[in-house]
């Protein structure tokens, strides 16, 4: 259980990253890396979602269009709900990121526990550099009141604490070391570039690797995530484009939104049940 895989492997390549970044100081220059990596890495661990919903929930033909249905319009609802509601969009978001990238660590051993794990490493780049978190409020997520991020981050200290002992209690070592870099690396980098290393570097890779082991008998699966995962490029282009001028005044914002849009059905389809069938 919980043995060391590439992902956990290439966690020292990130501090090393992570001080070459400090001693350089090119954290303007930053923005144009981290978002090349959502859109390739980060996206791309999706694009296995529709054989892995074939496979977990045995979809019959009618089944796969209603998938794809739901897909697509829970990205669309929550894009627009966030447009009309940002601060409660976003709390929705954190909340369920929470739970999602708690299954890192603790697959639902335990929904608390894998709550508290994901919200520490969700939280802790936010909460460690108010500064930085405020200058993009202020400049690049204007309809987000800094009271709801506040709120939203105010528990850091206790889930870093709760998931320390988690972590020491069951002895669990490899998990401990892998979890707590994570929270060193988040009181190190600033929100964005942290988020980046962790969902690119971490959780997509390790994503990657659990969807081919699992589908490793699907043929052309490989070829087919490709090709979801240009579609998803094509449509974010087509949206760019549509939008120019409001991704142009605040690209961050816009691209964040698009892309948590993406991220919820992905989220719902992993946390269903499997098919018992």
């Amino acid at each position: 259980m919980h043995e060391p895989t590439i992902e956990h492997k290439l966690i020292p390549c990130w501090f090393i990253l992570a001080i070459g970044l400090l001693i350089s100081n090119i954290q303007s220059e930053l923005y144009f890396i981290d978002l090349f990596f959502l859109l390739t890495i980060g996206i791309f661990h999706g694009a296995y979602d529709f054989h892995y919903a074939i496979f977990s929930k045995k979809l019959d033909t009618m089944g796969q269009i209603k998938f794809i249905l739901q897909y697509v319009i829970i990205a669309l609802a929550f894009i627009f709900f966030w447009l009309i509601y940002p601060n409660l969009g976003l709390g929705i978001f954190f909340i369920i990121a929470s739970i999602h990238f708690g299954l890192d660590w603790d697959h639902f051993e335990n929904i608390f526990i894998t709550s508290i794990l994901g919200y520490a490493t969700l939280s802790i780049s936010l909460y460690m550099h108010p500064d930085v978190t405020n200058q993009m409020l202020t400049h690049d997520f204007l309809n987000i009141s800094p009271h709801t991020l506040l709120l939203l981050t105010s528990l850091t200290p206790v889930s870093c604490m709760l998931g320390l002992f988690f972590c020491i209690f069951h002895r669990r070592k490899v998990m401990l070391i892998q979890w707590l870099s994570f929270q060193l690396l988040g009181a190190i980098l600033p929100p964005l570039t942290f988020f980046t290393i962790y969902f690119c570097g971490f959780h997509s890779i390790k994503h990657i690797q659990n969807m081919r082991e699992k589908l490793n008998k699907v043929s052309g699966l490989d070829k087919m995530a490709v090709l979801l995962w240009l579609i998803s490029i094509v449509v974010l282009v087509s949206i760019h484009a549509c939008f120019k001028s409001q991704l142009n005044q605040y690209p961050l914002h816009t691209y964040f939104i698009l892309l948590a849009g993406l991220t919820m059905p992905h989220m719902w389809l992993h946390m269903l049940p499997l098919s018992k069938n």
